[in-house]
């Protein structure tokens, strides 16, 4: 086997394999043995997420050559742990290793078991093709983008297609977690319901937490709106961790971070036809609302909100009920109409503190993102980017409407 790194005007960002640690250079020599490639090249490149990744480095790799039957191209796309040299709040092994698991483990489970059901391709719960040579360092896919995928633009909003496409992907992830119960649930409560939370809410977080309200502060003109926001500084240090760490009437495996930046999208001829979620180390047994509340909080204004929250909460339990009658479960015995109206209405609350303090994250400078990792939390600057100022006051405003503030 003979393998060559190459130049092209197409790539910026160019590295040498041998740049990549010795791990992962060997991970992505094991895949070009395993697809057949006799003589081969590599290209690769650095690739932005336009802010949205703050954990890992981010590759494109793409092998073409020559295999036993042809010629072969075969496009990666690679995620690599960052070292976070003062970050506390997760573990960046504990995080990467949960992605693993759900790449290299349970994408496969849920793959067999939709294809068992004769679920019909659109009506499935989508996902990357995911290669087992992913390791506690390093997640490795299909690159999507090959596809005629891209990642979600903040800058030109949420629309309400893509916002449909990405609740409906939603309750179908949450429903896989009611049908493996029901077909193997010794796996469930041994593979599932172990999953925790992986956020450590510690002093860093606290402070942190105080200066994403000040810079709050800083942009409300009305005295009267900055002290109700001075009276929510210790509401967001506590109550958020209620809303996370507690259980609720109906658990599932949740994504933990289902934010706009984290959705891929296909478009024909500009209309939005597919999304995909990413970006799965996160993931937790707690309440699926929360994922729920997560996106509409972290990705919508107040003025979609007011338009389009209702539609999208009807949306997302009318997804979960058509998807699981494709295995034969009726989605009143698993999650009532009922029970889910009065969860989202207990837990409205959590989307609004959710949003607060993914303002940082949604609105950060994309030159930022590099440096994330470095500095303590507490010691981050929170300088948001174009758009922040109209944004959080909708999201005060909807405190303020809503009897929270």
């Amino acid at each position: 086997m003979s393998i060559n790194n190459i130049n092209s005007k197409e790539y910026n960002n160019f590295i040498s394999l041998n740049d990549f640690s010795n791990d992962l250079k060997e991970a992505i020599i094991r895949i070009i043995k395993k697809e057949g490639y006799e003589r081969c090249k590599i290209a690769k490149r650095i690739i932005s997420s336009k802010g949205g990744n703050f954990l890992g480095t981010l590759y494109e790799v793409d092998i073409n050559g020559t295999t036993k039957g042809g010629y072969k191209e075969t496009n990666l796309f690679i995620k690599e742990a960052k070292v976070l040299k003062k970050i506390r709040i997760i573990s960046i092994e504990n995080v990467y290793s949960n992605e693993v698991f759900f790449y290299n483990e349970l994408a496969n489970i849920i793959f067999d078991l939709q294809n068992k059901a004769n679920v019909p391709e659109n009506d499935k719960f989508k996902l990357p093709k995911g290669y087992n040579e992913s390791y506690e360092k390093a997640i490795i896919l299909e690159n999507l983008a090959r596809k005629g995928f891209e990642i979600y633009d903040r800058k030109y909003g949420m629309s309400l297609k893509l916002a449909e496409l990405t609740v409906e992907q939603l309750a179908k992830f949450h429903g896989m977690s009611f049908v493996i119960e029901n077909k193997d649930s010794k796996y469930y409560d041994k593979s599932i319901k172990c999953r925790k939370q992986q956020m450590i809410f510690d002093a860093d977080w606290n402070v942190f937490i105080t200066n994403v309200c000040s810079k709050i502060i800083d942009v409300l003109e009305n005295d009267i709106l900055k002290d109700k926001v001075k009276k929510l500084v210790p509401k967001m240090q506590s109550k958020l961790q209620e809303y996370m760490l507690d259980s609720s009437p109906v658990d599932v495996l949740c994504h933990g971070d289902y934010k706009p930046q984290n959705i891929m999208m296909k478009k024909i001829n500009g209309d939005i036809i597919e999304v995909m979620a990413l970006d799965y180390q996160l993931i937790y047994y707690g309440c699926p609302i929360n994922d729920l509340l997560f996106f509409i909080f972290s990705g919508t204004d107040r003025e979609f909100r007011k338009k389009y929250m209702n539609h999208l909460k009807s949306l997302y339990h009318e997804s979960l009920k058509k998807f699981l009658e494709h295995f034969k479960i009726d989605v009143e015995h698993v999650f009532s109409r009922k029970q889910f109206e009065q969860t989202f209405k207990d837990r409205l609350e959590y989307g609004l503190l959710a949003g607060v303090y993914m303002s940082y994250f949604q609105f950060v400078r994309e030159d930022d993102v590099v440096h994330f990792g470095e500095m303590a939390l507490s010691e981050l600057d929170i300088n948001p980017c174009d758009g922040y100022k109209n944004w959080i006051r909708g999201l005060i405003d909807d405190f303020i409407e809503w009897g929270y503030l």
